[in-house]
C-alpha cells in the first residue's frame, strides 16, 4: 500500500497475463527441454486457477517456478493429486489453497489432467 501523495508521483502500468500460446512459449524458453505435454498441462491449469477468485493469482514466475519443480520431482504428466500436492508452489495464501483444493475436479478435467 502507497500513500496517496507517492500514488499521484508514479506511473501506473497495468499488464494482464498471457495468454495460453504466449505463456506456453515463455515456459519453453526458460525452461529447453520441459516435456511438451507437461508444460502444457502447467500452462492449461495455471489459466484455469486464474479463473478463480483468489486473493493472488499466480504471475508466470509461479509458473515457472512450478515447472522447475515439477522437473525436479521429475514428473511427467500432471495429474489432480500431484496439483494438490505441490499447491505451495502456486498458491501463496491459505484461503487460495483452499479454494483451489474446492475447484481441483473442474480445473482438472478443463485442463485435462489425468
Amino acid at each position: 500500500d502507497m500513500s496517496d501523495a507517492l500514488q499521484r508521483r508514479c506511473i501506473h502500468l497495468y499488464i494482464d497475463y498471457p495468454d495460453t500460446e504466449l505463456e506456453l512459449k515463455i515456459v519453453q524458453s526458460k525452461m529447453p527441454g520441459v516435456d511438451d505435454r507437461l508444460a502444457g498441462q502447467v500452462v492449461q491449469s495455471i489459466h484455469e486457477i486464474r479463473k478463480l477468485d483468489l486473493k493472488k493469482k499466480p504471475c508466470t514466475s509461479e509458473t515457472l517456478d512450478w515447472v522447475q519443480s515439477l522437473v525436479s520431482l521429475q514428473v511427467n504428466e500432471l495429474s489432480s493429486e500431484i496439483v494438490l500436492d505441490t499447491l505451495n508452489m502456486i498458491c501463496k495464501y491459505r484461503s487460495d489453497s483452499e479454494l483451489v483444493q474446492k475447484n481441483i475436479a473442474d480445473i482438472s478435467q478443463n485442463s485435462g489432467l489425468a
